[in-house]
């Protein structure tokens, strides 16, 4: 399709062409009467008037459409309709005053007055002296008194009389053949653009259900017509005018509900509904087609070589969707809750990725992998109730669970298609046949397990649900294997769970940062990088939870298992702390507000010591994963040190390794170190440091390096209300 486009004028066009206007286009208007129409065709005559007659250019925009590639060359407008039916008739109108005769056929098919009509004036025996070309047409024998009720044909009439008048200086009996001249030359200066799409089929049967007054072809309306004809010339008429019907009744009444009875949005939803099928169709058939949904839908149908089991795939997913429409129970085995983290108490299974109603996602957007797969899940599951199988609430369930934790491997296109296949053995109950998964491996395995322990599993739905969890236990049984047939290890997983449930409930959105502080306060949980020593622990994002309680599994070490069993829920809060420990500072009632950043996503939230083992209370929290003198990163108590400090001050607290102390007005900084406070006066004659040294317990000369000072931490005291005691010296005697 790269060389459809080309600039012409209606000389070489109708040389090129026959033309046909479909019978989808809307009736030619011009000649209406409406002030618009009025308006518009009096422009469009002066400007085509003055071109030929001074040979200016003038081009008239696009006109675009298909042809059908036969010996004719009938092109249909899609586009430009109304200006091309101008130009011929201009076209007409010279010809006959000229005494030429037309030999292409410029046929109307939006009725059939229309058609006969435009078919006799090519007959029509002209004669300059019987009036005007108007009044012979109507005198003419083939003239049926059923032409004056048909809307293009009265409409021609009255432009072919305006144009009778405008162009009646180049018609002349002096010079009568001027404006044929004009018009029928290669040269002709009167052009326009043409988009010739090719053979673009479009069947009768779309003409007829449209209402034929120039509602422009939707994407949705050129596919179905060529579908239906792909259909017809694959496999026949009878499946074609099935799936017509199907089309025309059953899946549009679907779509209908499913927008709410809007008919402004049934083609969009269409649209996005084939591409979710055409995903899955490529997919489950391993067809490895390349989408680029940039280009109509009909064109990325064509990529899938579409086959009988493609038809009888997309027969049967729309067979299933509209059973659940007349079956409404269905939809009660699923619930999706975005406002509470518990379980409802139902016994149903919680989505989390997509929407109860999945088919009315579908027809919203182009889904992602984690919708597309819970897409066909539903669709098997539906497909399983219908047939009695039994169990498929279990295996949904399984599935629900592999989904939710299988982020990763849903990235990966290329394992869909198994991904598939597996759904549709486990919705059968055959999970356990299955020798290699392509969802998450540890998580595959912990259905396993379920399966074969479906007593003790059916005691974890509520836990399933929690929206922390979504599915994922395995790590309420480290350090040891994920077991629900031994007994003692099935308890331990469900007190874990119980007390997990206890600190994680309903309101635990709105505490996030006390929860943090009172896990924090009763151990260190931080769960450390898998590639270095930073510690996950912070955050300000409730769905980095998840990361903690599921993902972890991946890293061996997992303290917040540990910190779970020493919880006990009945007085579950803050736990008290030394202030020589670092995690006081974290975890303090005045202090925990303020030891999270705005982290950019949940896998971000580390912390990061540069000796842990030595110098604790220098921690730092990282706003990546890493740290360097690049990243962003604040210590922890010059972040506390920075919102603990009186009002109406010029503050600058730097965040990078390299500069990373709080400045007062710039006279003065602070930097703490595991033993105390660096102090360094930023002033020309060091008054500050000088008095510091002689009125406070500030010892002169740091490290030998003239300016700063440094406050020896007194064990037992508050660090931060240690340096908040100096500057509070310095700004009652206005050093500050």
């Amino acid at each position: 399709m790269a060389n459809i486009g080309f600039i012409t004028n209606f000389a070489n066009f109708i040389n090129k062409y026959s033309v046909e206007i479909p019978r989808i286009q809307r009736d030619y208007t011009y000649g209406s009467g409406t002030e618009k129409t009025e308006k518009v065709l009096t422009k469009l005559l002066k400007d085509i008037h003055e071109s030929l007659k001074g040979n200016k250019e003038l081009i008239l925009d696009f006109v675009y459409g298909c042809n059908d590639n036969s010996a004719l060359s009938t092109f249909q407008p899609l586009d430009g309709q109304q200006r091309l039916t101008s130009l011929y008739l201009i076209y007409f109108f010279a010809a006959c005053r000229a005494g030429e005769k037309i030999d292409k056929s410029f046929k109307y098919a939006t009725r059939d007055d229309s058609t006969i009509f435009c078919e006799e004036l090519l007959q029509l025996v002209y004669n300059k002296k019987a009036g005007l070309l108007v009044d012979q047409i109507k005198d003419s024998a083939f003239f049926r008194p059923s032409f004056n009720d048909d809307p293009s044909i009265r409409s021609m009439l009255v432009v072919l009389k305006k144009i009778e008048e405008v162009f009646s200086d180049m018609v002349e009996d002096t010079n009568p053949s001027e404006l044929w001249d004009a018009i029928n030359n290669q040269t002709c200066p009167v052009k326009f653009y043409c988009l010739d799409f090719g053979v673009f089929t479009l069947s009768d049967d779309l003409y007829i259900k449209m209402n034929s007054r120039g509602k422009q072809l939707t994407e949705y309306e050129i596919f179905k017509s060529q579908f239906e004809k792909y259909i017809e010339i694959s496999f026949g008429k009878d499946l074609k005018y099935d799936i017509a019907k199907l089309f025309d009744n059953d899946y549009i009444d679907l779509v209908w509900e499913k927008q709410g009875r809007d008919k402004s949005k049934i083609d969009g939803a269409f649209v996005f509904l084939f591409k979710n099928i055409f995903n899955i169709l490529n997919h489950k058939f391993s067809k490895g087609v390349q989408f680029d949904w940039k280009k109509p839908l009909y064109e990325n149908m064509l990529l899938l070589n579409i086959d009988k089991s493609d038809i009888d795939f997309i027969k049967d997913f729309f067979t299933y969707f509209i059973y659940i429409e007349s079956n409404p129970a269905f939809l009660n085995n699923f619930y999706f809750d975005d406002m509470n983290v518990l379980d409802d108490g139902s016994g149903r299974i919680r989505f989390f990725k997509s929407n109860v109603d999945v088919f009315e996602d579908a027809c919203s957007s182009v889904l992602n992998n984690p919708k597309l797969v819970s897409l066909y899940a539903v669709y098997t599951a539906i497909k399983a109730e219908k047939n009695g199988v039994t169990n498929w609430q279990l295996n949904l369930r399984h599935i629900r669970n592999l989904i939710e934790f299988s982020d990763d491997e849903l990235g990966h296109t290329e394992r869909i298609p198994d991904m598939l296949s597996e759904i549709d053995d486990i919705i059968r109950g055959n999970i356990t046949s299955i020798s290699s998964s392509k969802f998450n491996t540890t998580q595959f395995e912990e259905e396993v397990e379920k399966d074969k322990n479906v007593s003790e599993w059916q005691q974890l739905f509520a836990y399933e649900n929690h929206d922390v969890l979504r599915g994922s236990l395995s790590l309420f049984s480290h350090p040891n294997k994920f077991v629900l047939s031994n007994p003692s290890e099935f308890k331990r997983i469900l007190d874990r769970l119980q007390k997990f449930t206890v600190v994680f409930d309903n309101i635990s959105k709105k505490n996030d940062h006390m929860i943090r502080a009172s896990l924090l306060s009763i151990g260190d949980f931080g769960q450390k990088h898998l590639s270095s020593d930073q510690k996950k622990m912070f955050g300000c994002q409730y769905s980095s939870w998840r990361l903690m309680f599921t993902k972890s599994a991946y890293f061996g070490d997992v303290k917040i298992m540990d910190v779970l069993d020493k919880i006990t829920p009945s007085s579950f809060g803050i736990s008290t702390l030394s202030t020589e420990d670092w995690r006081y500072y974290a975890t303090s009632h005045k202090y925990y507000e303020h030891t999270y950043v705005s982290y950019g996503a949940p896998k971000y939230g580390y912390c990061y010591f540069e000796d842990e083992s030595r110098k604790p209370l220098e921690v730092w929290l990282l706003q990546s994963t890493s740290c360097s003198s690049d990243n962003v990163m604040w210590k922890l108590l010059n972040n506390l040190l920075f919102f603990n400090l009186p009002s109406g001050l010029d503050v600058h607290f730097y965040k990078y390794q390299e500069d990373h102390t709080v400045r007062i007005n710039n006279k003065v900084s602070f930097d703490a170190l595991q033993d105390g406070w660096i102090v360094e006066d930023l002033t020309d004659d060091k008054h500050i440091i000088n008095w510091l040294v002689a009125s406070t317990s500030v010892q002169g000369s740091y490290n030998g390096i003239t300016g700063q000072g440094f406050l020896n931490h007194v064990k037992g005291n508050d660090y931060i209300d240690e340096i908040l005691g100096i500057i509070n010296e310095l700004l009652r005697n206005s050093l500050l």
